[in-house]
């Protein structure tokens, strides 16, 4: 039997845009027919003006928070496998960080059946960060522990599938999964993701007939980029060069019609605003998992990408 999935779809505006207001929260529940909660929902929520996208799961209340989100309007949608599609939509006003307003609430009605399909190859970029913040904030060893499962998932199921992962601090550089499992953090400074597109783009021209899926496992915003003799520099904060540096490579990334899909880890604002406006310009996602659900959603986010790309391909 088919698996199906539950998703609720509710229009939410979040105060009013401006660069002097403070960022957001928003806050609901998913509940069935019966009025029981649904933990373990995937929940989206997508401004529906710059397309930016961040996923939580509904905790074992059924509670989701989306924190330090920008003024806007928001479509939100709950999916849980095994469950059929339902989609209402309602237009309410998304509590603000210092609003009482009541959460809102995502019900089970109106049901109708969502299928899903996968595509056969993928070539996959994984760029995981390995600045010392990392280790600091304990997110050293659920970032290992993700991209060793991911690479066991993919040479034992999707054998088909060429999967890089790559590794960023102040330089990039590719890993295999022994080169990972025995890699130390070291006290460096720099986020260089500018590196680590070029490497994903390199790994995406040599398999041109695969479908593209990148993924980035980060917790700070970009600091660090390769000049033009290849030599890296490093600014904190940001310089408007390694914003530029990284944005061109996020556009190269798009020409060979690749989404970034980004798992943030940590509240960083600079972060959160860089990653949203990548979306906003790519078209991918924007996740923030904690620590200990990371593995989880890069997981799914790979089945997800692999099978969205078959449905879009067979549309075609």
């Amino acid at each position: 039997m088919s698996r199906r999935v539950l998703a609720v779809v509710v229009w939410l505006f979040l105060g009013t845009p401006g660069y002097t207001q403070t960022l957001g929260t928003i806050t609901g529940e998913v509940k069935d027919q019966s009025g029981g909660t649904i933990p373990g929902a995937t929940v989206t929520a997508q401004n529906v003006a710059t397309n930016a996208v961040r996923i939580q799961q509904s905790n074992e209340a059924g509670v989701y928070t989306f924190p330090a989100m920008p003024p806007g309007m928001y479509q939100v949608k709950a999916e849980l496998q095994g469950f059929r599609t339902v989609q209402n939509a309602v237009l309410r006003r998304a509590a603000h960080q210092n609003d009482d307003e009541a959460p809102s609430r995502l019900d089970v009605e109106d049901f109708a059946v969502a299928e899903t399909e996968r595509r056969t190859t993928a070539a996959v970029a994984l760029c995981v960060d390995l600045s010392f913040s990392m280790v600091q904030e304990g997110r050293w060893r659920p970032m290992k522990q993700t991209a060793l499962a991911l690479a066991h998932l993919i040479s034992t199921r999707f054998r088909n599938d060429a999967l890089e992962i790559i590794g960023f601090d102040r330089t990039a550089r590719r890993l295999t999964p022994l080169d990972l499992a025995e890699v130390e953090p070291e006290w460096v400074q720099g986020t260089n993701l500018q590196h680590a597109l070029k490497i994903a783009g390199r790994h995406l021209r040599r398999h041109p007939d695969a479908e593209p899926v990148v993924l980035v496992v980060t917790d700070g915003e970009p600091t660090a980029h390769l000049d033009v003799d290849g030599y890296p520099l490093f600014h904190w904060p940001p310089t408007d060069e390694t914003v530029r540096a990284t944005v061109g490579e996020v556009d190269a990334m798009t020409r060979l019609g690749a989404t970034l899909n980004f798992f943030l880890l940590g509240d960083d604002p600079g972060l959160a605003r860089f990653v949203d406006a990548v979306a906003r310009r790519n078209g991918g996602r924007v996740l923030t998992p904690e620590n200990d659900q990371l593995g989880q959603y890069v997981v799914a986010d790979y089945l997800r990408s692999r099978r969205a790309s078959h449905r879009a391909r067979r549309t075609a």
